[in-house]
């Protein structure tokens, strides 16, 4: 059981989330207290249910693309019969956790989309910090006022703000070794894009921010380490 579970539906099973781990690594002491749950997305629907339910976390966040809109719907309505205590899986009805929903895709979704009336929160834009910050509202009472130096909040909606590249908590010691030998993980050395293509949401920020050059040097250095390899 986790109190935190991070969760998203990837393309493939050789596509793990940087996405999940960077919040996970930026959790702070309540990193501890999660979990993250990866599924793909031709995976039965029972697969990915079961693993969940049997989490049972307080906080469910879950991580949405252009590829995964529907099933994550899909997924949420199918856990909603175990919230209601329709189902169960050898035991009473498992209470209802608060559902988080960030990504590209769920972010400039209209506030009658099926999808976002199944969230009781979503964030909008890079979450390291307030996603830590809503957690630590959630699990520890902690004022939500602590947020608003990183995001503002509008009804279910958090807008965060860039963070700060350079105060951040990278996540590349949270791929596994099954991820480095034989997966393909992403790396980013910076954030935003000069361009403005219409069909891509990375031109929404123009602003190019990197990585400190000596830090990404050397977390790339590690993952050659542990077995990685640059195709």
């Amino acid at each position: 059981m986790a109190d935190i579970v991070l969760a998203t539906i990837n393309a493939k099973w050789i596509h793990p989330s940087l996405a999940l781990r960077l919040l996970q690594a930026n959790l702070g002491p309540l990193a501890e207290r999660s979990r993250i749950f990866e599924f793909a997305l031709r995976q039965p629907l029972e697969e990915k249910v079961a693993p969940l339910v049997e989490a049972a976390p307080r906080v469910l966040a879950l991580s949405v693309s252009i590829w995964n809109h529907e099933a994550t719907l899909a997924l949420l309505e199918e856990l909603e019969t175990y919230w209601s205590g329709a189902r169960t899986r050898g035991g009473p009805g498992w209470t209802k956790p608060v559902v988080v929903l960030g990504g590209p895709e769920v972010s400039y979704l209209p506030e009658d989309a099926p999808l976002v009336r199944k969230a009781d929160w979503i964030v909008r834009g890079e979450g390291e910090a307030v996603f830590r910050l809503l957690c630590e509202h959630l699990l520890l009472g902690r004022p939500l006022d602590a947020l608003e130096p990183y995001g503002v909040i509008e009804g279910k909606w958090i807008i965060a703000k860039p963070v700060v590249l350079s105060d951040i908590k990278t996540a590349y010691h949270l791929y596994t070794d099954e991820d480095i030998s034989r997966k393909l993980i992403y790396v980013e050395a910076s954030r935003g894009c000069p361009f403005g293509c219409e069909f891509c949401l990375s031109s929404l920020d123009r602003r190019v921010r990197e990585f400190p050059l000596g830090d990404f040097l050397s977390d790339m250095e590690e993952l050659l380490a542990r077995g990685g390899a640059v195709f």
